[in-house]
């Protein structure tokens, strides 16, 4: 992967966690989900703060920096998917 990919990854990751972490309570079963290592106590510990969530992400599947920002990226980008699609609004009588 040359330098410009690697600095896209890492721009894609810090981009779409902000949504992550605004959004953590609804989240973190998502990436329970995603990553089974993680304790619902390590999930509320971390509260979607992206640089303790990428630690314990390296400690708990030996990765490399770089492909754990690629992984983040590609599940945050998910969060903007179907984990947040809303149920309809009801019609209010006119």
């Amino acid at each position: 992967m040359s330098h410009a990919e690697q600095e896209n990854v890492m721009k894609d990751a810090a981009r779409y966690w902000a949504l992550v972490e605004s959004n953590w309570k609804q989240l973190a079963g998502q990436a329970k989900a995603q990553w089974g290592k993680f304790t619902d106590e390590e999930l509320t510990a971390i509260a979607g703060r992206r640089e303790q969530f990428m630690g314990k992400l390296q400690e708990h599947y030996a990765l490399s920096t770089l492909e754990v920002e690629r992984q983040m990226a590609q599940w945050a980008r998910k969060a903007s998917e179907p984990w947040f699609k809303k149920p309809p609004e009801k019609d209010t009588p006119s």
